[in-house]
């Protein structure tokens, strides 16, 4: 996302936070997501709905579809998923 030159629009969303803590939101988001410890909700509180987390940034459908383009190829070169196509195509 940080290296999102091509949609500098798109980057504009992630301003208010470092590489860093962006990278460790997601992680926390994805553990407790997916079955992990309340990672993400120990650091954010207990609300923790995406839509209220995201309410006042004004995304729609063009950021949601990037947003998703990002993850996609991290998937992809993750050295854990890169080849597990069904696990990407349930998630992404």
């Amino acid at each position: 996302v940080f290296d999102d030159h091509e949609s500098v629009w798109f980057l504009n969303i992630f301003a208010t936070s470092s590489k860093a803590e962006a990278i460790e939101n997601q992680s926390r988001f994805f553990v407790q997501t997916f079955g992990g410890p309340d990672l993400y909700r120990q650091k954010k509180g207990r609300y923790t709905r995406l839509v209220g987390r995201h309410a006042n940034y004004g995304i729609g459908y063009q950021a949601a579809d990037r947003w998703v383009e990002h993850m996609s190829a991290a998937m992809k070169e993750h050295s854990m998923l890169k080849d597990d196509f069904e696990i990407q195509e349930k998630l992404f």
